[in-house]
């Protein structure tokens, strides 16, 4: 009797396992990496729960390894956990994603070789199509968008516009342009706020910001 109570607890666990197995649902990865850490050695953690409950599930993601995240049917992004030394972002964002459709996530570490008054010098990539930094002047956020690592501060601002059209405005220069216009500004830079690379997604060809972040 003992053996049959066992033996249908046994099955009944099995059971359960493989229902849940077959109501997960796969996220597949396309990996877009842009940092010199080794990526076998950056393992990020991905935690995704069900509204309502307090069930949740942490999935672990190794750079250039795993190929989908798996998660269980009706379950949503809730918090991610990576290394320090490297910076996350996907695209599309992770309150986003479709079951089936590919996931792409960029793994990333903006350094800054020299950082001046009204100027900064990024570390170059040799994947960035362009570089770009934020600039606190006179109450006033200003963006720098540079072909190049160097990027300098300048009073010369031009009209906001969508970002592929700047990029195939750069060419070998830059292009600046204000957040919050102010009237009768001055000018004098304040402080650095952000910077980073503009990338190409292997996606859909889209740009986005890698942000370096606030410390």
């Amino acid at each position: 009797m003992k053996y049959i109570i066992a033996s249908k607890t046994f099955f009944a666990t099995i059971s359960i396992t493989l229902s849940l197995a077959a109501c997960a649902e796969d996220y597949p990865i396309m990996w877009n990496l842009h940092t010199d850490l080794e990526p076998s050695t950056l393992c990020i953690e991905i935690g995704f729960g069900m509204p309502g409950t307090f069930r949740t599930d942490t999935v672990t993601l190794v750079p250039s390894q795993t190929e989908a995240i798996r998660v269980r049917e009706g379950f949503v992004y809730a918090f991610h956990e990576h290394p320090a030394g490297m910076q996350f972002y996907t695209h599309p964002r992770l309150t986003q994603i479709v079951p089936g459709e590919p996931t792409e996530i960029f793994v990333y570490s903006v350094q800054a070789e020299e950082i001046g008054d009204n100027y900064i010098q990024i570390k170059e990539n040799s994947f960035a199509v362009a570089y770009f930094a934020d600039f606190y002047a006179d109450s006033s956020n200003v963006t720098v968008v540079s072909a190049n690592p160097l990027i300098e501060f300048t009073t010369e601002l031009r009209p906001a516009i969508p970002i592929r059209q700047l990029i195939e405005a750069l060419h070998d220069s830059q292009y600046a342009y204000e957040i919050t216009p102010k009237k009768d500004r001055n000018d004098v830079v304040s402080f650095l706020k952000n910077y980073g690379y503009i990338v190409e997604s292997r996606i859909d060809g889209s740009y986005h910001w890698l942000e370096r972040g606030f410390p």
